[in-house]
């Protein structure tokens, strides 16, 4: 067993991060420096990068061999979320670009817009290769439009489709969602301007911080899911007597779009340690194309009512 304690100088004591960016920023034929100890002897490694020659991955999906190259490997898991947030950003731009001035279209294009955005900023391609500065704004704004995205949905779903007497009294106090939501970014932001400028440590101040914020992501996302949930309900329950058909597709999607995030966050962790290592691939390439479809059925669900149904009043696509 041997220990690293310092990579091309830098002690990972003080700046953990040296080691993941000291393979991110190198190149072939550029050498990586060590220091480690090993049988209580500190020693010098150095590490010289070769250029890869490998051109194919194989892997087994549903106990079937696949064999493909790298860039198709990885533009076949890029490309489904790229559509995703596209879909997400077009549909936003296009509610706010006709009804910027209507409050219940205009707060749909905000959660579109902010869902979208978040969603491509975790996908940005090579974005561990950026600059420090870069990859800090970067991260930061990605986790402010996370953020966001649930307290604009409980927002969205207290007014529409249809207003509640539950709906009335969240909206009201719609400030302790957006407060309490907050911590997320807070937490996250914290943890990763702490793994980009190496602010973690060992201190009472940092543990605590573990402590409080652990899991908080976990804890706001069921959180979401029972005032959502709630929501809906009290929807579906005083609207029982009045039903607007047009609107239906819209409750159906949020419900596909809601059971997507169970999936992602909830049921997918805990199943992955049930499942034989031999299917865990195929098990987790599964739950991302079905998170995606369900995903997807959000904003597709509100085009159709849009366009078809005429829901706000939009009767053309420029």
């Amino acid at each position: 067993m041997y220990l690293i304690i310092s990579v091309n100088g830098i002690k990972l004591k003080e700046k953990p991060q040296a080691f993941y960016r000291a393979f991110v920023e190198a190149s072939p034929g550029k050498e990586i420096h060590f220091d480690l100890i090993r049988n209580g002897i500190i020693q010098h490694l150095v590490l010289v990068l070769e250029k890869s020659n490998l051109t194919h991955l194989s892997w087994t999906y549903l106990g079937l061999p696949i064999k493909s190259s790298v860039n198709k490997t990885v533009w076949t898991l890029y490309i489904p979320w790229l559509l995703l947030q596209l879909l997400f950003l077009a549909v936003g731009a296009f509610i706010g670009w006709f009804k910027l001035k209507d409050q219940i279209p205009f707060q749909c294009a905000l959660l579109f817009l902010c869902s979208g955005t978040a969603i491509f900023l975790i996908d940005t391609p090579f974005l561990a290769s950026w600059p420090s500065w870069a990859l800090a704004v970067v991260l930061s704004f990605q986790n402010l439009t996370s953020g966001l995205v649930l307290p604009l949905a409980l927002r969205l779903l207290s007014i529409f489709p249809n207003r509640t007497r539950l709906g009335k009294t969240l909206w009201k106090w719609q400030w302790i969602t957006f407060l309490f939501f907050s911590l997320y970014f807070f937490s996250e932001s914290v943890d990763d301007l702490g793994g980009v400028f190496g602010w973690k440590s060992n201190g009472l101040v940092a543990n605590l911080l573990v402590r409080v914020f652990a899991n908080i992501d976990q804890w706001l996302v069921l959180i979401f899911f029972g005032l959502a949930g709630l929501l809906l309900m009290a929807q579906r329950i005083e609207t029982k007597y009045r039903p607007q058909m047009r609107l239906r597709i819209i409750e159906s999607g949020f419900l596909l779009g809601i059971l997507g995030l169970a999936i992602f966050f909830v049921i997918r962790p805990v199943l992955f340690g049930l499942i034989p290592e031999s299917w865990r691939l195929s098990y987790g390439f599964s739950m991302l194309f079905l998170t995606l479809v369900l995903f997807s059925a959000t904003p597709l669900s509100f085009t159709y009512a849009i366009l078809v149904r005429k829901v706000f009043g939009i009767r053309f696509i420029i």
